[in-house]
């Protein structure tokens, strides 16, 4: 293989894996949305988000029910920016 076709591949998985990354984080934000997000808390919440991650154990599982365990607890600690936060 040439040099030139190995870049192109390895452009090409980079290219790809953004683009995932993309995808990924769009359907995050479809989520958010869907559990009453207001948009203009968007980037607190994303941050927020990010910084539940950090604390997450590398260890643990990580999957649907994480991520809708973190978006609920999310909605706990910043009910002011959820339209529709549940107050129990």
């Amino acid at each position: 293989m040439s040099k030139h076709c190995a870049q192109s591949s390895k452009n090409e998985k980079v290219d790809s894996t953004n683009e995932n990354d993309l995808e990924l984080f769009d359907m995050l934000c479809v989520a958010l949305h869907f559990a009453g997000l207001k948009r203009s808390a968007l980037k607190q919440i994303l941050q927020a988000y990010s910084d539940e991650l950090d604390s997450f154990d590398d260890e643990a599982p990580y999957g649907q029910e994480e991520i809708i365990a973190i978006i609920h607890a999310l909605q706990a600690k910043y009910p002011e920016a959820f339209h529709n936060s549940n107050k129990k």
